[in-house]
């Protein structure tokens, strides 16, 4: 008998695993499908010695992704939009097209950048997690931008809407944010779609 627990407990774990891979995979075809949303993020970016905090509004709508800062205050009510790589901020009446972005991660496009590659990419593993006092699905999978290979880690609650995201590189965390009043735009569910 006690040679028999072992093999049932291997294979326990073995099958919760499948169910928790399972979902991930069919959270990603659900994001597949997700054309919009809007977000409140709160963003750190560790740069040298210190953390870059930023809380952003963001409302992305196909490739589009809008910003808005509400802290740190000096930075408050300044926009951005993001399409692609071209980054353009603005400010009152006034609209600074800034060019392209770095290839750099950066306050602004870690969200989209996670967001939009979590549906096409092959997750290395996932996992059943508790965050706080939400029970979270933890989806992992690597990036390669700009010749840079990057970690990024997703946690999504019971409704698929993510709670919070981590991108490393070389075992180092480049960006992090978590999210507060996620709201699907556009989204169809995997059954809906066929």
């Amino acid at each position: 008998m006690k040679k028999i627990w072992p093999a049932v407990l291997c294979l326990l774990f073995l099958c919760s695993c499948g169910k928790e891979i399972d979902r991930a995979e069919a959270m990603q075809e659900q994001y597949k499908n997700l054309t919009s949303y809007e977000t409140d993020v709160r963003v750190s970016v560790p740069r040298g010695d210190e953390t870059l905090v930023y809380a952003l509004h963001l409302s992305a709508q196909g490739d589009a992704v809008r910003a808005t800062v509400s802290e740190p205050e000096e930075l408050t009510g300044v926009g951005a939009v993001l399409e692609g790589d071209k980054l353009t901020l603005t400010f009152d009446d006034l609209v600074l097209d800034v060019g392209t972005l770095s290839p750099r991660v950066s306050a602004l496009s870690c969200v989209p950048l996670v967001l939009q590659n979590f549906p096409k990419v092959y997750l290395d593993s996932s996992g059943a997690e508790t965050l706080g006092d939400v029970d979270t699905l933890r989806a992992d999978f690597s990036l390669t931008l700009s010749g840079e290979t990057l970690a990024c880690s997703l946690w999504l609650d019971a409704s698929g809407a993510p709670v919070y995201t981590e991108i490393a590189e070389n075992d180092k965390i480049i960006a992090a944010a978590e999210f507060t009043n996620f709201i699907f735009g556009d989204i169809l569910s995997p059954d809906a779609a066929q």
